[in-house]
C-alpha cells in the first residue's frame, strides 16, 4: 500500500502573524472578520408542530385528495379550483424548526462549525465581540427557539427542510393547513428531499391494460402541498434544490458508451425573486 507523499515547510517567525491589522481602517478590519464567517454551508431542519403530531394534516389531505380524484377536470379547472380554495380559511397550526438529527454526533449541519467561529471571534478582541453581536442582530439571522445561531442574516446557506411524515410528503394533496412558523421568512435558499412516487400526467400509451381503461390519461401525481408551502410561508426565497438520495454516478464505461457526463444528486431551480 502507497502511503501518500507529506509536504512540510516551515513559516518564518516574523510571518507567521499579521502584524499590520490594528493599522488597517476599522472598516476594512470589520469586513475581515465578517469574511472569517462567509463561508456557506448546509443545515438540516425539520419542521415540526409543537405537539409532534401531524395526524390533523393527514385528516385534511386525505379528505381533500378523495375529493380531487372524484373529478375529472382538465388542468386549467383543477388550477382554479386551488386557486379559488387559497382564498378560504385555514386551521392554523404552531410549528418550529428543530435539527433533523435527533443526536447531536449525527448532526453534520454547518451551524456547528458557524457557531465556534462565532466563540472564537467573540473571546478575540472587543472589537470582533462587536461584530459577532452586530451579525447575531440581524433581523435576517436564523435561530431556533432556544436562541441558538443556525444562519447569519444574508448569508449564502442552504436549508435543508424536511416537514411532513414521510407517508404525507409522498402523496399529492394540498397543503389545507398554516404550519405557523415566522422563522420561515429568513430562509432564501432552501432543499427539499425528492420522491420518486411524484409522476406527471401522461397520455394513456396503446398497450391492452390501457386500452381496457375507461381514461384518456393517467392521472399526475404531484407535490402540491410542497408548491404551496413554499409559496404561501417563503417570501424571501430565491433558490430551490431537490435532493435525489436514490441517484448514482454513471460509471466511466457507461459515460464512454453513450457520451452522456455524469449527472450530480441535485437539481437547481433559480425562482429570480426580486424585491
Amino acid at each position: 500500500m502507497a502511503w501518500p507523499i507529506q509536504i512540510k515547510f516551515d513559516i518564518l517567525e516574523e510571518c507567521r502573524a499579521f502584524t499590520v491589522f490594528q493599522r488597517l481602517p476599522p472598516e476594512i478590519r470589520q469586513r475581515i472578520w465578517e469574511a472569517y464567517l462567509s463561508a456557506p454551508g448546509v443545515h438540516f431542519l425539520k419542521l415540526q408542530t409543537r405537539d409532534g403530531d401531524w395526524s390533523w394534516t393527514e385528516r385534511r389531505m386525505h379528505n381533500f385528495s378523495n375529493f380531487e380524484a372524484s373529478e375529472d377536470v382538465d388542468e386549467e379547472g383543477e388550477m382554479a379550483k386551488v386557486l379559488e380554495r387559497d382564498r378560504l380559511p385555514r386551521e392554523s397550526h404552531q410549528a418550529r424548526l428543530i435539527p433533523v438529527g435527533p443526536f447531536p454526533k449525527a448532526d453534520v449541519s454547518h451551524y456547528k462549525t458557524l457557531r465556534k467561529q462565532l466563540a472564537i471571534l467573540s473571546r478575540t478582541c472587543i472589537e470582533s465581540r462587536s461584530v459577532v453581536k452586530r451579525l447575531e442582530n440581524r433581523a435576517e439571522t436564523l435561530k431556533l427557539d432556544n436562541g441558538s445561531i443556525i444562519s447569519l442574516g444574508r448569508s449564502s446557506d442552504l436549508i435543508y427542510l424536511d416537514y411532513f411524515p414521510l407517508s404525507l410528503y409522498q402523496r399529492n394533496g394540498n397543503l389545507e393547513t398554516i404550519p405557523d412558523c415566522p422563522d420561515l421568512s429568513h430562509i432564501k435558499r432552501v432543499a427539499v428531499r425528492f420522491s420518486h412516487t411524484w409522476r406527471p400526467t401522461k397520455n394513456l400509451c396503446k398497450c391492452d391494460s390501457c386500452r381496457k381503461s375507461a381514461r384518456l390519461i393517467h392521472q399526475g401525481f404531484y407535490p402540491a402541498h410542497l408548491y404551496q408551502l413554499l409559496a404561501r410561508h417563503f417570501p424571501n426565497l430565491e433558490e430551490f434544490f431537490f435532493i435525489d438520495y436514490l441517484i448514482v454516478h454513471r460509471s466511466r464505461s457507461q459515460q464512454g458508451s453513450k457520451g452522456i457526463a455524469a449527472k450530480g444528486p441535485t437539481m437547481l431551480v433559480d425562482i429570480g425573486n426580486q424585491r
